[in-house]
């Protein structure tokens, strides 16, 4: 290549200096002057005599270190491939080894080849080699002759092999399905779907419970993984996924009922006027979503009644928010409310949440809301009147 030519040429110019300056004479004579050349020749000779001597020592060095370091990786391969797997870990190692073997074989080829080319410009410029070269070019040879039988032998029993291993996957997929179902059993323990179960409590089970469930999903995902890498038809572990499914849908359940509770006591003084109409609807949309997930994924229980009677309460309280939040009620329409529900309602910061829901308020949303849509109609006819009024004055 490029480098072995610069090498052939940077010896070929040294040489050719040196001969250069062999071949001066010791006197040089001009008509009657005599110059003496022996200085001239002592003080520049030393260099490319010294150059090409380093040249000639760093060619056999690089030819000996390319050779050893092919031979020690062509043994470390053919040791690779001749190691017998211990587990599937280390088939799926060994197989995904043994499909790039071809090409690990072609470029410790290239590489040998290159390696000689070293030794052939050692041969034309008459450089001895190493002690050692001989020997180390000789193994070479014969490990890479020998590695191609080995690839050879090993891909022609490839496939008994496989087919072994393959049964050892599947065995342990059955066993993980056994111990999934097993494993679902305890997870799925009775305080998990009653409804008076703290919650504390249910998350100190569901914690635990997830440890577990990461072992089962992890060891199916690893299965799945060597199944796909040895281009085997893959057998997911239904039991461990639906465990998870299910577990995960309990977590959220949980989390809801949770959060529910703290937005409860959170909100029972917070006065109507200052809640946030889309906070409570996203709330309203997580919840309803764990509720479904949970009646579709999750057996019969009594968590999920009361959660679904504080999505209702709160459906009822978002158009109660929205209305009582309305800048265009006066205090005749509260009036109104107060004549609807028989009673005189706080106002202003005094009509809080838990008002509220003491007194039923959310029950009437739909009348408070018509009022509340009421007030926005006057105040939008009031306003027509007065840009007429004005018009005409």
């Amino acid at each position: 290549g490029t480098s072995l030519d610069a090498f052939r040429e940077t010896m070929a110019r040294f040489a050719a200096q040196i001969e250069l300056f062999d071949s001066m004479a010791p006197a040089v004579c001009v008509g009657i002057f005599s110059a003496d050349a022996s200085a001239l020749r002592d003080r520049f000779m030393p260099a490319p005599r010294h150059c090409l001597s380093e040249v000639r020592t760093l060619v056999p060095a690089l030819a000996d270190e390319a050779s050893e370091s092919i031979l020690d990786e062509v043994r470390a391969a053919e040791d690779q491939l001749r190691r017998k797997p211990d587990g599937i870990a280390a088939f799926v190692e060994y197989s995904l080894f043994l499909r790039a073997a071809p090409k690990l074989h072609e470029d410790f080829e290239t590489r040998w080849e290159g390696s000689e080319e070293l030794h052939e410009l050692m041969v034309e410029f008459e450089i001895e080699p190493s002690e050692g070269s001989k020997a180390t070019r000789k193994a070479l040879a014969a490990s890479l002759n020998g590695m191609n039988d080995v690839i050879s032998n090993h891909q022609a029993g490839y496939d008994e092999k496989l087919a072994g291993w393959s049964k050892a996957i599947l065995e342990g997929i059955a066993a993980l399905r056994v111990r999934a179902a097993d494993e679902r059993l305890v997870a799925e323990a009775p305080l998990l779907f009653d409804g008076s179960t703290p919650c504390e409590e249910a998350f100190e089970h569901l914690s635990q419970v997830a440890v577990t469930v990461k072992q089962l999903t992890d060891a199916a995902a690893q299965f799945e993984s060597w199944q796909s890498t040895l281009m085997l038809p893959v057998t997911p572990c239904d039991e461990a996924r639906s465990l998870a499914t299910s577990m995960r849908v309990a977590t959220e359940l949980w989390a809801c009922v949770d959060d529910a509770a703290k937005k409860d006591a959170e909100w029972h003084d917070l006065p109507v006027a200052h809640m946030e109409p889309p906070e409570l609807e996203q709330l309203i949309v997580r919840y309803q979503r764990a509720i479904s997930a949970a009646e579709r994924g999750l057996p019969s229980n009594t968590v999920l009644p009361g959660l679904r009677r504080y999505v209702e309460q709160s459906r009822q309280m978002l158009p109660l928010v929205v209305a009582l939040r309305n800048p265009n009620m006066q205090p005749g329409h509260y009036e109104r409310v107060d004549q609807a529900m028989g009673m005189v309602l706080p106002r202003g910061e005094n009509l809080t949440v838990g008002v509220c829901l003491e007194v039923g308020l959310h029950t009437h949303c739909n009348l408070v809301a018509k009022i509340s849509g009421d007030a926005t109609q006057e105040a939008t006819l009031r306003e027509m009147i007065e840009k007429v009024r004005q018009q005409w004055e």
